[in-house]
């Protein structure tokens, strides 16, 4: 096909999405695909890219030449000797200094072992495949609304007559409470690991620095690369009708990248459909949660534990309130195509105060499971086998019944499907839904920590679940930009079918972990490895003076003691 006949395939493609698509994205389309190509050569800020991504790559190569040279000429510590002249024994692991972790920061061979290498204090190892299974399921969900609401299949009737009826269908429209199980292993595991230093005393001023200094420079450096990346370079590789649309897209990143390194995105700008990157309102919710939430209520379970209680479950009661009052009021239909999905969007699905509840539910039981190591015998034996068999049915039951019971909406079709529940029942479900399946989350996490030996527990806890769920963070960075890409990169409509669908997902799954796993080697990974050399470089200091302690021999000397 000549050059003259792909040009006026395109254009007839677009007349045809003029006609079908919605208004303001049909408004702008004009031209032929050849028109609203972008060019490397033309965008200054790919070619920074390019070179940053470039400068990356060639620092993993002589770290690893580095780690490739110590392999076979390893470096000796000095030899300490006693007083006597005899060597000293080493007393523990000597640890590599300063500047051997630097060298070794963008090393390969490290970085490999790091990724693959199981990881045995994981007290919760089970949580690697709920992050997996909620990644895929996200992709999943992200992938078929792409292509429904985007891409508009050329079936697109059938779609909503006759694939919206099916009952398995609801696994793709009740994916929101995926994002649920995300907060409450966050909330869950801060509140859990800062609980246990609260007890130790080893919350200095230092340690508090790094509390929340850890959590910013932990994210942020890989989440910058990827944002300034998928606004230059990405709109560059689009090509077909909808080329266009994705560059007008990014370029809401120009106004609005720094509300993203400032985790406010989720409120700057007012409109979701304005933001940066729209995937990372998790990544501000989540940061507003850690800070405001999950930090001051485990300080005051830990002074006050009677108070903190009953302030995590006035949360909770409060996340669930606001979700109930804002969708009566604004009469919020749960049924995914409805009038008044971009409000929901922006006042009930990305603002923290909607979830808080699960993120609270986390950080009780975080605490709680500390405060049960001590008795942890006795609590097992105290959950008889049936008693766990039990609750966890139950805990499973209320899972599918929250993902299945949407089913009655879309069973005689998509149209009008926002009428078919009252304000109550649609009020009920939003309010419901999240708290309901924070605490089977929660029961089945005390569970498994309880009694490992549970095939569905040994199951989940599995190490092949491990290394693509340290992936996980790059992957919902980096996915919908994929999706995106392929989507707008369409030359022909879309013709949706189970088998296309399912082999297009699979291949979304493998290439974007694949892909992403290059990103934590070359850039993830040696930037944790950055950030905790810098870190170490902080020095300790206490907030207060700590009482001088008399010495034994300045005790026994006191003239209290001989008197």
């Amino acid at each position: 096909m000549g050059v003259r006949a792909k040009e006026l395939l395109c254009t007839r493609f677009r007349v045809r999405i003029c006609i079908r698509a919605r208004a303001h994205y049909s408004a702008g389309v004009k031209g032929v695909c050849a028109e609203d190509r972008r060019r490397l050569k033309d965008s200054v800020g790919g070619i920074v890219m390019v070179a940053i991504l470039s400068f990356l790559g060639f620092l993993a190569i002589l770290s690893t030449g580095y780690e490739v040279f110590r392999e076979f000429y390893p470096q000796k510590a000095p030899e300490k000797k006693l007083e006597d002249g005899s060597p000293k024994l080493p007393s523990r692991r000597a640890l590599p200094s300063r500047r051997e972790q630097w060298l070794r920061s963008f090393g390969l061979i490290g970085n490999v072992t790091s990724l693959t290498l199981e990881d045995e204090a994981n007290f919760f190892s089970w949580f690697n495949c709920w992050r997996f299974i909620s990644m895929c399921w996200i992709m999943m969900a992200h992938f078929f609304l792409d292509h429904v609401d985007a891409a508009i299949p050329s079936n697109i009737y059938w779609i909503a007559k006759t694939w919206f009826r099916r009952f398995l269908s609801n696994i793709f429209l009740s994916a929101d409470p995926t994002m649920e199980t995300f907060f409450f292993m966050g909330g869950m595991l801060m509140a859990w690991s800062l609980y246990k230093k609260l007890k130790q005393g080893r919350m200095d001023a230092k340690e508090w620095m790094l509390h929340f200094l850890h959590r910013y420079l932990r994210l942020t450096p890989i989440y910058i690369i990827v944002l300034f990346a998928t606004h230059y370079l990405v709109p560059l590789m689009a090509r077909g009708p909808y080329a266009m649309w994705m560059s007008k897209d990014y370029d809401y990143c120009a106004k609005y990248w720094w509300t993203n390194v400032l985790y406010v995105n989720n409120f700057i700008p007012k409109e979701a459909s304005l933001e940066c990157m729209g995937q990372c309102w998790f990544l501000a919710v989540d940061m507003q949660l850690y800070i405001f939430i999950g930090t001051p209520l485990t300080v005051l379970l830990f002074w006050k534990p009677l108070v903190g209680v009953a302030i995590a479950i006035a949360t909770v009661l409060a996340s669930a309130g606001a979700s109930f009052g804002l969708a009566w009021a604004e009469d919020m239909p749960v049924c995914k195509a409805n009038p008044n999905w971009l409000t929901y969007y922006n006042d009930n699905h990305v603002k923290p105060w909607m979830r808080m509840g699960v993120y609270a539910i986390g950080v009780l039981l975080g605490v709680l499971i500390v405060e049960s190591e001590k008795n942890k015998q006795k609590i097992k034996d105290f959950f008889k086998t049936w008693m766990r068999f039990i609750l966890l049915s139950l805990s499973v039951g209320t899972i599918l019944t929250i993902i299945f019971s949407t089913y009655p909406l879309y069973h005689s079709g998509i149209v009008d499907c926002w009428t078919k529940w009252s304000s109550f029942q649609n009020s009920l479900y939003w309010g419901a839904t999240r708290p309901a399946w924070g605490i089977s989350l929660a029961i089945m996490t005390y569970l498994f920590w309880l009694d490992r030996s549970s095939l569905l527990c040994r199951f989940q806890s599995a190490y092949v679940w491990a290394v693509p769920s340290r992936l996980v963070y790059c992957v919902y960075l980096f996915h919908p930009e994929f999706i995106f890409l392929l989507v707008f990169s369409a030359a022909t409509p879309y013709i949706y079918t189970d088998l296309e669908f399912t082999i297009d997902w699979t291949g979304l799954i493998l290439t974007s972990f694949f892909l992403c796993g290059l990103l934590f080697l070359f850039g993830e990974k040696p930037l944790c490895n950055v950030e905790t050399v810098i870190m170490s470089y902080l020095p300790s200091f206490k907030l207060f003076k700590e009482k001088p302690t008399l010495s034994r021999k300045d005790h026994e000397k006191s003239p209290l003691i001989n008197q």
